[in-house]
């Protein structure tokens, strides 16, 4: 799929910032109050958005990327659109989410290609309900910084495209009239989810006086 990545202009405006390399080996784990996992399903004429805000994730940059591999996992109750009873619904009906019998959605990627420009492709296996299917997530840099207090961070945006029936989330809503065609056969709830992803990680060799355990803490700052 194809989305425009979210505008930079005015970040690491730090001169001592600007000539650090997009690539850094290393590890570093996902920040999540910094980081957001975002996705959209269509009802009826618009995209909702909606978000998982409980998460963590590992990734290992390999000098070669190709080498490189990550991890997440995102706690299924988590999942939140801003209104509690949408929310409950989904989280629970057993054609959607059925977090209480799938209380965790993981990714663990298999194969990282480079693009160029620091620019690449994750490909790996999305496990969802129980579910495993590949899945390949596009990715842009956001940039490479260093700070005192927040330590060594990179980041990075990832977009792809699901269908909730591959996962088993089959819920079938009536089909509506519209004055165009919408898509996914004009059904109330769209079939396709489109995932837009923001990650800052923190390199667990310098994290800075932030330090890590607030990063797996989740206490923000």
């Amino acid at each position: 799929m194809s989305s425009t990545p979210p505008d930079t202009s005015g970040w690491n405006t730090d001169p001592k910032r600007m000539d650090l390399e997009e690539w850094v080996p290393g590890e570093w784990i996902i920040d999540p109050p910094h980081s957001q996992i975002i996705f959209a399903v269509r009802h009826t004429l618009v995209p909702v958005r909606c978000a998982f805000t409980d998460f963590r994730g590992t990734i290992i940059a390999a000098e070669h990327p190709e080498d490189s591999s990550v991890e997440v996992v995102i706690k299924t109750g988590s999942f939140t659109t801003g209104f509690p009873y949408r929310d409950a619904r989904v989280s629970k009906f057993p054609d959607l989410l059925a977090g209480e019998l799938f209380p965790e959605i993981t990714f663990t990627s298999e194969r990282v290609t480079s693009q160029g420009n620091g620019r690449g492709w994750i490909d790996g296996t999305l496990t969802a309900r129980g579910i495993s299917r590949q899945v390949r997530l596009d990715t842009v840099p956001l940039g490479h910084s260093i700070d005192e207090m927040y330590g060594e961070r990179i980041g990075f945006s990832a977009t792809t495209r699901l269908d909730r029936r591959d996962f088993g989330m089959t819920a079938k809503t009536p089909r509506f009239e519209a004055s165009r065609d919408v898509g996914d056969g004009n059904h109330m709830l769209g079939w396709s989810i489109d995932v837009d992803i923001v990650v800052e990680a923190v390199n667990t060799d310098n994290p800075g006086t932030y330090g890590l355990e607030k990063v797996l803490g989740n206490n923000a700052d």
